[in-house]
């Protein structure tokens, strides 16, 4: 047999090769297809026997080449994406409990580390991150709700003493940003605010009347201390809303004088408008109040059929007696 020198060899090889490539890739290919199984258990016999050498030999050229190793890893797992993640749920479910727990020990270990280059990362792809959630959460809609609610019923407790301690900690922002938010949509809240009160008339006397019950000692602390700027407010809303105040001592009246007190809010304007924001007894125009035909005192209504409006003089000089001239009753309800 003749004699090869092995670098001529090689260059021979090589050229060959290079002459050949696209056919000797084909040819690799259709062997690995046509061998998967045989090659996969060769594979892995061969790695359980060299395993902790592999992992030596892989790691230094990991540290020796970082940029070509990470380029590779990318390239190899896009152009292989839905079969290794579906390998890696496979394998995930099988090891479920040994995974979480190696995760466990090695999450203990470097916390702070962790924490601190989650941060990072966050700060870094923030609108990618954020947008990534959104486009998800609008796919899963149910099933994130149901995540959400599902993990907030198993750690209820834990979660509520969390917000509870955090909005003890950030009273001051929490604070400043609820001003904020209200001075950019002070007019949109107060809508929305009115709406539910008129939805919910009663259930708010209700809880409202329950609340006062169950912390009268509080409420009374409370006041005790700030009383000049309960004074102060008090008398701000009554020069601000001199008609609802009026209305209000009426009702209060008409409580204690233990007759029917049934005019709602608005029924008051509604009669001023039915007698032209006159005087019924002189008719004149002038600053009106209520006057109850029947008096108060004499077992007279607050309802509607039995309140004019008067101005002071005429209100004063018929006191508590039966109005000389019966004015006519314009509104009925």
């Amino acid at each position: 047999m003749p004699y090869k020198d092995p670098t001529m060899q090689k260059a021979s090889n090589k050229r060959y090769a290079d002459e050949h490539k696209e056919e000797i890739k084909a040819q690799r290919k259709g062997y690995r297809d046509a061998h998967k199984e045989e090659i996969k258990v060769a594979n892995k016999v061969y790695y359980d026997l060299h395993r902790e050498e592999i992992i030596a030999s892989n790691t230094a050229y990991a540290r020796l080449h970082p940029e070509e190793t990470k380029a590779h890893h990318h390239a190899y797992y896009e152009a292989n994406k839905e079969e290794l993640n579906v390998q890696s749920q496979l394998y995930y479910q099988e090891n479920k409990e040994a995974i979480q727990a190696v995760y466990k020990v090695y999450y203990d270990e470097h916390r702070e580390e962790i924490i601190a280059r989650q941060r990072e990362y966050n700060e870094l792809h923030r609108e990618e991150i954020n947008t990534k959630a959104r486009e998800w959460r609008y796919e899963h809609l149910e099933e994130d709700a149901a995540s959400k609610k599902a993990y907030y019923d198993e750690h209820k407790e834990e979660i509520n003493a969390k917000a509870k301690q955090w909005r003890l900690e950030h009273v001051e922002e929490i604070q400043c940003r609820n001003q904020a938010y209200y001075k950019l949509h002070q007019e949109e809240l107060r809508v929305q605010s009115q709406v539910y009160r008129d939805a919910h008339v009663e259930e708010i006397k209700t809880r409202s009347r329950f609340y006062t019950e169950t912390h009268l000692v509080e409420i009374k602390t409370y006041r005790d201390a700030h009383k000049e700027e309960y004074k102060a407010l008090n008398q701000a809303w009554q020069k601000a809303n001199p008609e609802k105040c009026q209305a209000k001592s009426q009702r209060r009246r008409a409580r204690k004088a233990g007759v029917e007190h049934t005019l709602p809010p608005g029924q008051w304007l509604a009669i001023q408008v039915a007698y032209n924001f006159c005087c019924a007894y002189c008719g004149e125009k002038r600053k009106l109040s209520q006057d109850h035909v029947e008096p108060l005192s004499k077992g007279g209504p607050h309802v509607c059929w039995n309140i004019v409006p008067a101005c002071k003089s005429c209100n004063s000089k018929k006191g508590t007696r039966p109005p000389t001239v019966i004015p006519p009753i314009r509104l009925m309800f």
